[in-house]
């Protein structure tokens, strides 16, 4: 992977062009999906509780709304 140039913005963030083999492609994309997942997992986790037999129930936010 080769840096070609990075362009700094006026927010502090910066443009970064990358040179990268198609397995460095795929092994970012992979990895930034994966990560994703697991940032999403763990929200839900934490959205969820536990009812008084222990037993995992979901918030009422995350229930079925009626129509």
């Amino acid at each position: 992977m080769d840096v070609l140039s990075i362009e700094e913005q006026d927010d502090g963030s910066a443009i970064v062009t990358l040179n990268m083999t198609e397995k460095e492609n795929d092994m970012l994309v992979e990895y930034a999906v994966l990560n994703l997942l697991k940032e999403h997992i763990e929200r839900i986790d934490n959205e969820q509780g536990t009812d008084k037999d222990g037993e995992l129930s979901l918030k009422e936010s995350l229930k079925p709304k009626d129509f």
